[in-house]
């Protein structure tokens, strides 16, 4: 457990499966690309509550509250905000912290949602897996402002998995890990708060019709849209104006101090260059004896907490003896169920590059097949977690998943420090 309450690996990924029902799931899925190109929105806890829904985003909201968030609040929470990303093949998320984005730029005030949620609706086990969301043990410190530590030494690895869903404590920094899959990458985030943040307001009716949203008497007919209402699209089913973003440290000081990031030791911007061993060359070595993995789940008596001082009180209110209001559900949205997070360590290995993949292997976890891992929850003490970058992914095509790998902590920096010394002599040689 953290200073601040935070119990590894429980708080860092609480994984269910078959979240909603699969009628609801494609209809999500049919629009969510006109979604993503529209503002974060805004549901009330009565709304969520009591199902006053106009859309079946919310109506999922709802279904997700009643079957596995509802014992997870604090009594006096205030509502769920929520959004879609749709990514293109491959492509990652920069670390981050969720965050009233109106305080932090008016008021430079970090304000945190009490829980982050991820509710993916696309990925598979059978063919190729989407890059994993990665949580990381890395929190802002407003005494400091930055995020804290430096060098984060535990990662949850959540594989999306259609109609998987992970919930996570709303204080931990947190990215999208890249792949080598050429499926695009589809999720709905919603984050619990106990205030409302400023600036996030409900659907509006204009944007429901625009898009021609489906309501929950309606998702099961998909509403034929018309070419006005059609999401511009970059040519391959994906909005235009899709930013994407690299897995990398933030850009410029002004974000320095509320991202977080993995290492002190890349450059704005930059990947990391260790060499990462290619796989199909790689020799049985030290770890060929698996090691067991320990097995971790939320516990349903204890839930996550959030580190807001004005949220204080929320933060002693979450476990499961409050009173809490719960829709009486039909039998088909009762259906999720939490799955075990195995959770390994890499703390003590041989002080060498070594990729994810390759992590998961040595503990006999699986990424493809009938097996495969859904979240693995990681201890790297010593070891920074760096994207690959593409030269790495070229060298490993066809043999690599998750392009990610390990790297001892100091190793990029001492690099960068080499390199930066031959050129400093290179040009006094001149």
């Amino acid at each position: 457990m953290t200073e601040s309450g935070i119990k590894w690996p429980h708080d860092f990924a609480a994984v269910f499966r078959h979240a909603i029902p699969d009628q609801m799931l494609d209809t999500l899925c049919r629009e969510a690309s006109a979604i993503a190109e529209c503002d974060n929105f805004w549901t009330t806890k009565e709304g969520v509550q009591n199902r006053l829904t106009q859309t079946v985003w919310e109506e999922v909201i709802s279904s997700i509250h009643d079957s596995i968030v509802c014992n997870k609040l604090p009594k006096s929470w205030a509502g769920a905000e929520w959004w879609v990303q749709v990514y293109e093949p491959g492509k990652g998320l920069a670390f981050h912290f969720d965050k009233d984005e109106h305080a932090m730029k008016e008021k430079h005030q970090m304000i945190q949602p009490v829980l982050s949620s991820v509710l993916y609706l696309t990925g598979d086990c059978a063919t190729e897996r989407l890059g994993p969301t990665a949580v990381i043990d890395q929190q802002f410190d407003a005494e400091q402002g930055k995020a804290v530590p430096d060098s984060p030494g535990r990662t949850a690895l959540i594989f999306p998995c259609r109609n998987n869903y992970v919930l996570f404590d709303g204080r931990l920094g947190h990215g999208v890990l890249g792949s080598s899959s050429k499926k695009p990458r589809m999720t709905m985030l919603i984050n619990w708060w106990a205030e409302k943040p400023q600036d996030v307001n409900a659907i509006p009716a204009e944007v429901i019709k625009q898009h021609s949203l489906s309501s929950c008497a309606t998702a099961s007919h998909p509403h034929e849209s018309s070419s006005n209402s059609k999401p511009a699209s970059s040519g391959n089913g994906l909005p235009s104006d899709l930013q994407q973003l690299d897995l990398a440290p933030p850009l410029g000081n002004d974000t320095k101090s509320v991202s977080p990031h993995t290492s002190q030791a890349v450059e704005p911007g930059r990947h990391a260059t260790a060499e990462v061993p290619n796989r199909r060359d790689q020799s049985q070595d030290s770890h060929q004896d698996k090691p067991e993995a320990e097995g971790a789940v939320l516990q349903s008596d204890g839930g996550v907490k959030t580190g807001a001082e004005d949220q204080e009180e929320a933060h002693q209110q979450l476990s499961s003896d409050q009173a809490c209001h719960v829709t009486q559900l039909p039998e088909s949205d009762a259906k999720a169920e939490q799955v075990q997070v195995p959770a390994i360590s890499i703390a003590g290995w041989d002080e060498s590059p070594v990729s994810v993949d390759d992590v998961l292997e040595t503990y006999g976890l699986q990424l493809i097949g009938s097996s495969a891992v859904h979240a693995v929850a990681i201890d790297h003490n010593g070891f920074d977690l760096f994207p690959l970058d593409e030269e790495n992914l070229e060298a490993n095509a066809g043999s690599i998943v998750t392009a990610a790998a390990f790297i001892p902590v100091g190793l990029v920096s001492d690099q960068s420090d080499s390199e930066s010394q031959d050129s400093t002599c290179s040009e006094v040689g001149q």
